[in-house]
């Protein structure tokens, strides 16, 4: 993979973890990936392995292959992958924003009770 392409797959990934509120040590924890592997990732530095690639989607909720069709320009859409699959649900708009809410409120406790 050339330059151009690890620098979008790495900023692919690098908003796939912003839009999850995930940052790159939660990615080296989730994956088992070390702080090298990931940073090298992230700036474009090398192209990973495959069953990397793989590693970060599976962690992201991402679509096998998405790193690599974004590398060449092809970028899935990103967002949360509960939020997705409850925007495609056939759940009435008030239920999906009151089960969205109470998805993030988890979330947002989750992280709190990692800090502490």
């Amino acid at each position: 993979m050339d330059e151009q392409g690890r620098k979008l797959a790495g900023a692919y990934v690098k908003e796939a973890l912003d839009k999850q509120r995930k940052n790159r040590r939660w990615l080296e924890d989730e994956t088992g990936l070390t702080f090298d592997t990931v940073s090298d990732m992230l700036n474009g530095v090398r192209w990973p392995r495959v069953d990397t690639r793989n590693s970060v989607e599976d962690a992201l909720g991402l679509k096998r292959g998405s790193i690599e069709r974004a590398a060449n320009g092809v970028v899935d859409p990103l967002g949360d992958p509960v939020e997705q699959a409850i925007a495609d649900s056939t759940l009435s708009r008030a239920d999906k924003a009151e089960l969205v809410a109470h998805y993030f409120r988890l979330v947002d406790a989750e992280e709190a009770e990692r800090r502490a």
